[in-house]
């Protein structure tokens, strides 16, 4: 069974690294999701474009995702790729339609200068408009409806995820939910060997049936 990472915004195929290393028994893979650092023009282009990636998969896989990543994750999994089984989210959103905490980092986005953005290797642009396209973005029902085993992974110190996590957990018909004390946003890089640990126990739960 092959495990597919997806970092997060900010963050590269590299961020995972240290996940992986701790996984040296699984046979994993780690998605570049932006080109030369830029995001594309929407959600779902950018879904569209790992749709694409995994369809070409012929086995068995976990999807692993973390923050945008995670976002990319929960959204297969009212109808997943053929060979995908499951999914683990770690500081995911499921509902950004009427999210305050969202639509309020869009503001700050539009009145940070452009120099800002370039010094971190983004678009300013580019960033605004693919933040536009999730306005609407709601998988309330889609994860309901899901039948696949889902992962939910959040730090207890992530405010802005900990309580979306818990609704995930309860909507997800088949969902296991984990906290890391002391962990934050990026846990593929701050608490990486707790993360893996968790992959590592779910995997195995998997393979158990």
């Amino acid at each position: 069974m092959k495990v597919i990472f997806l970092h997060g915004l900010g963050q590269d195929a590299s961020s995972w690294n240290e996940v992986v290393a701790a996984l040296p028994d699984c046979d994993c893979l780690t998605l570049e999701l932006f080109d030369d650092g830029r995001l594309p023009d929407t959600f779902e282009v950018l879904q569209k474009q790992v749709r694409q990636e995994l369809d070409k998969l012929q086995e068995d896989f976990v999807l692993v995702g973390i923050s945008l990543g995670a976002v990319v994750s929960l959204s297969f999994l009212e109808k997943p790729p053929q060979s995908m089984v499951a999914a683990v989210s770690s500081a995911g959103q499921y509902r950004l339609a009427g999210n305050r905490l969202y639509a309020l980092q869009r503001q700050l986005f539009k009145l940070m200068p452009k120099a800002l953005f370039i010094k971190q290797g983004v678009d300013k642009g580019n960033l605004i408009r693919f933040y536009q396209s999730l306005e609407q973005f709601d998988l309330t029902d889609a994860l309901n409806a899901s039948r696949l085993p889902c992962l939910v992974v959040c730090g207890d110190k992530d405010r802005a995820n900990l309580r979306a996590a818990k609704e995930m957990a309860a909507l997800l018909p088949r969902a296991q939910l984990e906290i890391i004390k002391g962990g934050r946003h990026e846990l593929n890089r701050q608490k990486p060997s707790e993360l893996a640990e968790l992959i590592k126990v779910f995997l195995q739960t998997l393979k158990n049936g």
